[in-house]
């Protein structure tokens, strides 16, 4: 006496083609679950920024933007980069290249123009002064007089005086 519902009803008289609609209802829900967890937690790309040449703390803020991971690899001195600012990046730049969020950005920065101590060589042998130069990273020139009180082959003086703080490759006159 009581009506049938004609869901059920379709099923019974169905069933074959229900079991099959199913199969492709299960199917799309898994897929639709797949694609959207994907979507969710895979990152998102954006291009990779040039930080070479900036401050450390600008390439800093540069790489947050960005929602990657700013590594300082080293710090070196340099010549040509003043200090604090980025010598090298790894990954490198490179124009609309394109790397995913939370990627790590490796960088090198500058510590300045190395300086060393200018070393007493005044009284000391000519090997000797040499020797304490080289191992100060300084150059030398050396420049030969004739002494009645000094004995031959030791420093008489030294141009640049001792304990003086110069670039690494400068030339001391001795």
């Amino acid at each position: 006496d009581k009506k049938e519902n004609k869901f059920v009803g379709f099923v019974k008289k169905h069933k074959k083609m229900s079991i099959f609609l199913g199969i492709i209802l299960l199917f799309c829900l898994s897929l639709g679950g797949t694609l959207f967890y994907l979507d969710y937690t895979n990152p998102k790309e954006v291009k990779i920024p040039d930080l070479v040449g900036i401050s450390k703390e600008e390439a800093k803020k540069i790489a947050d933007d960005n929602k990657l991971i700013f590594n300082i690899e080293k710090e070196e001195h340099s010549g040509e980069v003043a200090e604090g600012y980025i010598i090298s990046q790894d990954p490198e730049y490179v124009e609309d290249y394109s790397i995913k969020q939370g990627t790590t950005i490796n960088v090198v920065v500058s510590l300045g123009i190395e300086t060393t101590i200018v070393p007493k060589v005044e009284g000391s042998s000519k090997e000797d002064a040499i020797k304490a130069l080289e191992d100060a990273k300084l150059k030398y020139e050396i420049v030969e007089e004739t002494s009645k009180k000094i004995e031959e082959g030791y420093v008489i003086q030294q141009e640049t005086a001792s304990g003086e703080t110069v670039y690494v490759g400068d030339t001391v006159v001795i």
